[in-house]
């Protein structure tokens, strides 16, 4: 079952903000959708419970910053170049409602979609179980809460060489998406031997790639926030997903 939100200015129903976004930019013609305060009501009318963000106590910052930094390494071993470019869901066990709640805030995120639906992943079986999104379309957005830490850097791009192994260059030597096609399209009929050699020339890029939706295609940073699976201790599941880009060079 789906909760649906409505248009402020019409009153028209929308499963999700993000079809909310399009509509109001279309038919009101207003940049303010992305900031609306939103309700999520059920067919008989109620609200649905959103996880709101409180003060954080200074003293469980150590904490948090652990289990962000456990995150953003996650993040960064996926982009690898032996994964294929596809969408990446991270599942992510056991995590404190006050942590989900600091890093959606932390990104400036607002619930996109609610709804009951099923859960068959081991260990938690369930016929229905609240699932919440949050969807973020700003990569500075990611990057400044993951950044809060300052334990694992956060790496949205990477180059990789023949071997896999990753080359690290100055921002201002890797150019744009367009400039690196570019190279690879000039380099496609050279033959391997009269490259440079294979762990100074890449060979693979790998990089996170968030973006306003563009028609049906859709590039967010989502967060996907399970607060009644564990129904004893309190805790909950965060699913990270994202899209991840590899182009061979």
């Amino acid at each position: 079952m789906s909760f649906l939100t409505h248009c402020p200015e019409c009153y028209k129903s929308f499963k999700s903000r993000t079809t909310l976004r399009k509509h109001y930019t279309f038919k009101h013609n207003s940049p303010q959708h992305q900031s609306l305060a939103l309700d999520f009501v059920d067919k008989d009318g109620k609200a649905a419970t959103i996880p709101t963000s409180e003060t954080f106590p200074t003293e469980k910052l150590p904490g948090y910053y652990q289990w962000l930094a456990g995150l953003v390494e996650s993040i960064n071993e996926s982009l690898h170049p032996m994964f294929p470019g596809k969408w990446i869901t991270l599942n992510m066990w056991q995590v404190k409602p006050e942590y989900f709640c600091k890093l959606a805030a932390d990104m400036n995120a607002l619930p996109d979609n609610i709804r009951d639906t099923s859960h068959k992943k081991r260990p938690f079986y369930r016929k229905s179980t609240r699932r919440i999104s949050y969807k973020v379309f700003d990569i500075s957005l990611v990057q400044g809460a993951l950044s809060k830490q300052d334990i694992v850097e956060l790496k949205p791009q990477l180059l990789f060489s023949s071997g896999n192994d990753i080359i690290n260059r100055p921002q201002s030597q890797r150019g744009n998406i367009s400039q690196l096609l570019a190279a690879a399209k000039a380099r496609a009929f050279v033959r391997r031997t009269e490259q440079s050699v294979a762990n100074e020339t890449p060979s693979n890029k790998c990089a996170i790639l968030v973006k306003e939706p563009e028609g049906r295609i859709s590039r967010e940073f989502e967060l996907i926030w399970w607060p009644k699976l564990y129904t004893l201790s309190g805790l909950g599941k965060l699913d990270v997903r994202y899209y991840l880009e590899k182009i061979a060079l």
